[in-house]
């Protein structure tokens, strides 16, 4: 458990999240804060290679929050070490395709939903349907962190029925935003153009970077 904390704590990022309220949740973990605030951080990946958001995990876990990690458990996935917060991987019948991402979301709101939190945190577009879904259920903030321009992925742009379904997925999600960040300016001023959001930029360094990461705000 030590080698994982002492691994990411030269990444220094700090940012305020509101909610208030406790957590209702018992969980075994090495080294929880009991009586911290339960954020439930949400990922389409399979975690074991999600350097960001596991460094996102640790920020909240030394800043005295409690963390549920939960992402997707694919075929071939590595073996997840032990963390020093709690993950669980969601599996699927479906692999790709937009079936993949309906069922994944459709089991993702059943996952989070059974979990009282303080706060929720998407990570990406793909999981923001059942995670905004559920924030607005248990009248909870929700963050999101955009880890890129969804709508500029490759090959979006050949597929206008796809990116018309994710426009309109977007365009809803971020009329129920507040608390944003993303991992660049040029990010940051796409959504600020498109949405009239005030958003963060908490930009992605090596693990082992000593300084502190570049936080900046409009």
């Amino acid at each position: 458990m030590r080698e994982g904390r002492e691994l990411f704590a030269n990444y220094d990022v700090s940012f305020k999240i509101p909610g208030n309220g406790s957590a209702h949740i018992h969980m075994n973990s090495y080294l929880y804060p009991f009586d911290g605030k339960l954020v439930i951080v949400t990922v389409i990946s399979d975690l074991a290679t999600d350097s960001r958001v596991h460094r996102t995990c640790q920020t909240l876990l030394e800043n005295g929050y409690r963390v549920l990690l939960i992402g997707s458990l694919k075929k071939g996935s590595i073996e997840l070490k032990s963390r020093d917060y709690q993950t669980d991987r969601l599996k699927t019948w479906f692999k790709s395709s937009a079936l993949f991402y309906i069922e994944f979301n459709f089991r993702l709101f059943f996952r989070v939903i059974r979990v009282p939190a303080d706060i929720y945190l998407g990570n990406d577009l793909d999981v923001m349907p059942a995670t905004l879904g559920v924030a607005r259920l248990r009248k909870k903030p929700i963050v999101y962190d955009s880890h890129e321009y969804f709508l500029g992925m490759a090959g979006m742009d050949q597929k206008p029925l796809r990116r018309s379904i994710w426009k309109f997925i977007e365009t809803r999600v971020f009329a129920n935003l507040k608390y944003i960040y993303t991992v660049s300016e040029s990010i940051r001023n796409i959504y600020r153009r498109d949405y009239q959001k005030k958003l963060k930029v908490v930009r992605n360094t090596p693990m082992l970077h000593t300084g502190a990461s570049e936080l900046t705000e409009e």
